[in-house]
């Protein structure tokens, strides 16, 4: 598990407009990731401007999620991509349509977690996409691929700071939880998202 970054959303917004409700009923997530099920699910579009789906989560129709995750997903890569031009992020399973298993997973059975590979760089230059789920070690190295810490806090950052969620977990390896919190202290990340950000980020059992 330490090549992902797997988020639980939990949500703020539970509602719509009458005129939003007509068009499309709104999501509805029900029991837990790992036991429940998606009524009325959003389709992350498989190929966006900042973003792409995996082609094997595609194949086996396991991009859709909440209203809420997908529409934080899509803001937080556009955001990203906004500070550090060209960046696309890579993402990896959500859920099926309507939710339920997941073949080889314990999660991801209700729309409110995703994974994401990491950004990184080589040579310490810039990677557009990742190709695929990297593992890193706790230095940030994964062969000849560096964890880019900077593109990486942009987005727990972002995410952290969008008011539309609230993120009950972020779940990536101690080594590379540290690298983000020490690079957020000396860039001048405000007290409250770095306190915020130890608390979400976790090392997974």
């Amino acid at each position: 598990m330490k090549h992902r970054l797997v988020w639980v959303l939990i949500f703020i917004f539970c509602g719509g407009s009458a005129i939003a409700q007509r068009e499309k009923a709104h999501s509805v997530s029900l029991k837990n990731a790992s036991d429940g099920h998606l009524l009325n699910s959003s389709r992350l579009p498989i190929r966006g401007k900042y973003h792409r789906v995996l082609k094997r989560t595609v194949e086996q129709a396991q991009h859709y999620g909440t209203d809420e995750l997908v529409s934080v997903l899509l803001r937080a890569a556009k955001k990203v991509a906004t500070q550090y031009p060209r960046s696309v992020m890579v993402v990896g399973n959500l859920s099926r349509k309507k939710g339920g298993d997941l073949t080889g997973s314990v999660s991801h059975n209700s729309g409110r977690d995703v994974d994401i590979a990491f950004y990184i760089k080589r040579k310490n230059k810039l990677i557009k996409a990742s190709p695929d789920f990297l593992r890193f070690d706790e230095n940030g190295q994964a062969g000849d691929y560096q964890f880019d810490v900077a593109r990486n806090w942009a987005l727990v950052s972002t995410v952290l700071s969008d008011k539309r969620v609230q993120v009950q977990w972020m779940f990536v390896s101690t080594g590379l939880r540290q690298l983000m919190l020490e690079h957020a202290k000396k860039v001048g990340a405000s007290k409250t998202l770095m306190e915020r950000a130890a608390d979400v980020l976790g090392q997974p059992g």
